[in-house]
C-alpha cells in the first residue's frame, strides 16, 4: 500500500505472509535437538515514510514491526563442530525489528 499526497510525503507499507513450511527431519537426533515438522506461519509488517523537499529527502522506516523471530534456529549452536550442528532448519527471521533513518540528497544534471 503506497500513499502520495501532492509530491511532499510518500508512505509504504508492505505485508509478506509466510505459510507453514516442511522442515528437515531430525528424528535421528537426540530428542532434545529434534524440531517439528513444520514451521509455524507468519507475517513479515515493513513501513517507510519519505518527506520531499527541493532537493532533499528525508525518510525514516520500521522493518519487522510485529518482531517476530526464529527461537533457536540453529540446532545444537553451542558445539558448531559436533556432530549434531545444523543450520538447516532456520525458516523464519532471525533478527527482530529494525528502525532507520536517512537523506537523500537529489542531483540535477545540467
Amino acid at each position: 500500500m503506497t500513499l502520495n499526497t501532492n509530491n511532499k510525503f510518500h508512505i509504504d507499507l508492505n505485508v509478506h505472509s509466510f505459510g507453514k513450511q516442511r522442515l528437515p527431519n531430525t528424528e535421528k537426533k537426540p530428542t532434545d535437538l529434534q524440531r517439528p515438522d513444520f514451521s509455524k506461519p507468519y507475517q513479515i509488517l515493513n513501513s517507510q515514510f519519505t518527506y520531499n523537499f527541493k532537493k532533499i529527502e528525508l525518510y525514516a522506516g520500521v522493518e519487522n514491526i510485529l518482531n517476530f523471530r526464529q527461537n533457536q534456529p540453529l540446532i545444537s549452536w553451542q558445539d558448531p563442530f559436533g556432530n549434531y550442528f545444523d543450520s538447516s532448519s532456520v525458516w523464519g527471521p532471525t533478527r527482530g525489528r529494525e528502525i532507520y533513518g536517512g537523506i537523500r540528497f537529489k542531483i540535477v544534471g545540467k
